[in-house]
């Protein structure tokens, strides 16, 4: 093995190595998040994570702001309305780790271009369906 090979290898196993340490960390916070220990984490705790300055350090420390968690949480969650599993918070940690790649900004707005674009064609299609039905509705000679 030449020396460029062994030096990608020793680069993808720290990376390997430290992407598995973040994640042993938000798995900690993550606990200490589910107070009641169900496995599972609900709005209340949640806030109770960006209340306490011990835990928001932490988070800091991961390159995640609490703020975005709670954000992240409510999106999860429906505004609150249904718990989050573990394994969920953990996993959307890690997305939301750092600062917001231009790769991703992109998806956003072609996403956004998608659903605007399907929104209008389901508009247009609302409005001829209306038009439609206006047509064929008989006249009322007794309009008050």
């Amino acid at each position: 093995m030449d020396s460029s090979a062994k030096d990608d290898s020793l680069v993808i196993q720290e990376q390997t190595e430290k992407r598995r340490e973040i994640i042993e960390r938000i798995v900690k916070v993550s606990r200490e998040v589910d107070q009641d220990e169900s496995g599972v984490i609900d709005r209340s705790e949640v806030d109770a994570v960006c209340k306490n300055p011990e835990l928001t350090a932490l988070m800091e420390s991961l390159c995640v702001d609490p703020a975005n968690v709670r954000e992240f949480f409510d999106m999860l969650s429906k505004g609150g309305q249904r718990p989050v599993t573990i394994e969920q918070f953990v996993h959307g940690c890690m997305k939301i780790r750092g600062p917001a790649r231009s790769v991703d900004v992109v998806v956003v707005i072609e996403l956004l271009r998608f659903i605007e674009d399907s929104q209008s064609k389901f508009m247009h299609y609302c409005r001829r369906q209306f038009d439609d039905l206006h047509c064929k509705l008989p006249t009322n000679d007794f309009a008050i």
